[in-house]
């Protein structure tokens, strides 16, 4: 026995050592990764918006799509690229290949697009190309809905002013309002006023376009220093607006815009409408805040603190009478879902293996192996944490799937103690040391085995593989881990259990039983199986035809890469014909939420009804479009049903569209 096996193996310093290294780091892990519902991944897509405002589809398309198409065809690592013109705006979105770092392709994007711009049409009031990179956390985390029976006026400012304050938040990215009515000026002409005073309606507008902007007037140099001279032009109320001299008459009287036009500041045209009904209650006119963290930012944080901040500005006393702020849902639901999920079954895998080695060893070896386990997940967690990824549903549903793996090596080490202490009377220091001889290089080689078969999923390519690799992963570290743990921390620390044992002179239970019917299955094997070549042909044959019925089974089974979400929300929608309109729309609205209304699993409803807008596609592709550029005819409800009822059958939605 040399000096490294003595220390390693028989000694408890370096285990505990060890040991106290595991726990605390995997404690620490736990407590500081960044937990979210699914891994916060870079993935190679951006999204390019051009606004000009009150352009037409047609317009859009050759003045500013087209360019930009013509431009980004051309980058580098580009895979795909789908573009939408719209009133008023623009879209395009792209998609690099996935091993492209996600940097260097919005670099090149930038100038592409920036060239791009230089063929915009100069007169146009065109603004600059917003890039916007694409990620899993561009989903939201928490959901709120601002309703009540309230001027449409009101809640759009409120709605506004909640944008604004959630987005100070330095760990939520953006907030989404949906079914907002946008406020904006309106200008309406007299016409026997311009008749009247000879005045032309380019007049008005260009005299507006030139008087509506700020300047940079040069600087000033004082005899200390220089200050930077800056004209701020433009309008901040309607009362300004309406003194604005648009030209003057002969007798030199100025004619201002207040004379010719009728200037407010209101509501635009209703294109959509959103209503809020909590526990039956009536439908309320809402506005839905959806809030996006940044990446890398832990969720239940961003919840917390957009929840503070929400309770806060509730309590305010500038807060409107009768208006509400109510939570739909958020991710951290989802998340504690999840994880309670996958910790019951890690719960589950533990106590089978304590129960299947008292059985089948003793209650000591039980103890070392369930301990070991809970030992391992959390060194896993440790490297998962050194090499960057967050604490997601993907990782436990990787470390449950090491479960089944990693535990053979603690069953194989710890037969090895049982049978030299009990089996072969050894010492303790004998045992430990013939177990470690006897398994050590089998036990590696079958992990080794195990790891490399990950290897092709480590290997898949594409955004897809992306996920993937997380599981691989962290099996691979798993099954690392617990080769240390089995050979450096239980073996030795196994001495304060099994070295003072007391009743080693006693054949235990399990020995007797097996040595009583090892006979009894040596016999049936040489009478049934090996009676003779055709005998064990025929076994082999039945196994290999069980084994191929298996595959062909398999092959029967639905595939799918990803399985459906288990979202807590429900999406229901009925799609009118292209040329219904939006009262239409409201009438099948007030129908289905009357009937929604009175079902008794759901909690929370959110019913959105659509007006479809004017759009021109070249190259679309609706998988790669963000949902916004949708706005169907019809009525959609977001059904979130009570937290007892985890799950709802098919029938109720059944007996909603017969009822429909």
């Amino acid at each position: 026995m040399n000096w490294l096996s003595r220390k390693l193996f028989l000694q408890t310093l370096f285990a505990r050592l060890l040991l106290g290294l595991f726990l605390l780091s995997g404690v620490l892990s736990y407590n500081t990764m960044v937990r979210e519902n699914y891994p916060d991944l870079e993935i190679p897509k951006a999204l390019i918006t051009v606004s000009w405002p009150g352009a037409a589809p047609e317009q859009v398309e050759k003045e500013v799509t087209k360019p930009l198409e013509d431009e980004i065809r051309s980058v580098k690592g580009l895979k795909t690229f789908a573009s939408g013109s719209y009133h008023s705006y623009s879209m395009v979105a792209v998609e690099f290949e996935a091993d492209m770092p996600v940097a260097e392709a919005l670099q090149r994007l930038r100038a592409k697009v920036d060239k791009a711009e230089s063929q915009f049409p100069s007169e146009a009031d065109i603004d600059k190309p917003e890039i916007e990179e694409m990620s899993v956390a561009d989903m939201p985390v928490i959901s709120l809905v601002l309703h009540g029976n309230v001027d449409d006026l009101i809640l759009t400012d409120v709605a506004k002013r909640l944008e604004s304050q959630f987005e100070t938040i330095p760990t939520v990215k953006k907030v989404t309002l949906g079914g907002m009515r946008e406020k904006s000026l309106h200008i309406r002409l007299k016409p026997y006023k311009l008749r009247e005073l000879g005045i032309s309606p380019l007049l008005v507008r260009d005299r507006l376009q030139a008087a509506n902007q700020d300047m940079a007037w040069g600087e000033f140099e004082g005899s200390e220093s220089t200050f930077t001279l800056y004209l701020a032009g433009r309008f901040d109320s309607v009362e300004k607006l309406k003194k604005l001299p648009i030209t003057r008459l002969d007798e030199n009287r100025p004619v201002r815009l207040g004379e010719i036009a009728d200037v407010s500041l209101r509501l635009d045209r209703e294109k959509s409408r959103n209503y809020f009904s909590l526990d039956h209650g009536e439908f309320t006119r809402g506005i839905t805040l959806d809030i996006t963290k940044r990446p890398g930012e832990d969720t239940f944080a961003v919840i917390g603190a957009a929840e503070r901040l929400a309770d806060q500005v509730v309590r305010s006393d500038t807060w409107p009478q009768g208006l509400q702020l109510t939570k739909v849902t958020d991710d951290g639901e989802l998340i504690e879902l999840a994880f309670e999920d996958i910790s019951g079954s890690m719960y589950q895998a533990v106590i089978i293996v304590f129960v299947v080695l008292m059985f089948l060893l003793t209650w000591r070896e039980a103890l070392i192996a369930g301990i070991a386990l809970p030992v391992t997940l959390l060194a896993t967690l440790a490297g998962m944490a050194v090499l960057g990824y967050t604490l997601s549903s993907t990782v436990l549903v990787g470390m449950v799937l090491a479960l089944g793996l990693l535990v053979d090596v603690y069953i194989l080490v710890m037969e090895g103690m049982h049978d030299g202490l009990y089996v072969r009377k050894q010492s303790f220091s004998q045992a430990a040391l013939s177990t470690v001889k006897t398994f050590l290089l089998p036990a590696t080689a079958g992990q080794l085995t195990t790891i490399l078969a990950m290897v092709p999923l480590m290997l898949v390519g594409g955004i897809p593989g992306k996920f993937i690799r997380i599981l691989p992963m962290t099996i691979t570290i798993s099954l690392l881990v617990s080769l240390l743990v089995a050979f450096l921390v239980c073996i030795p620390l196994s001495r304060y259990l099994l070295e003072k044992d007391s009743d080693r002179s006693r054949e235990p239970l399990i020995d007797r039983l097996s040595m009583k019917y090892r006979g009894q299955l040596t016999d049936w094997l040489l009478v049934a199986v090996l009676k003779n070549r055709i005998t064990a042909i025929s076994w082999v044959a039945g196994a290999f035809g069980l084994f191929v019925l298996s595959l062909l089974a398999a092959g029967q089974l639905p595939v799918m890469m990803f399985s459906e979400s288990d979202d807590r929300k429900i999406g229901v929608a009925i799609q009118l014909g292209p040329d219904a309109t939006l009262e239409q729309a409201q009438q099948v609205a007030d129908k289905a939420g009357a009937y929604l209304r009175e079902q008794p699993w759901i909690e929370k409803n959110i019913a959105y009804v659509g007006e479809k807008s004017p759009v021109t596609s070249s190259s679309l592709n609706e998988a790669l479009l963000p949902s916004k550029a949708y706005n169907q005819v019809g009525f959609t409800a977001i059904l979130v049903p009570r937290k007892d009822r985890d799950r709802i059958s098919f029938e109720a939605l059944f007996e909603f569209q017969t009822a429909m």
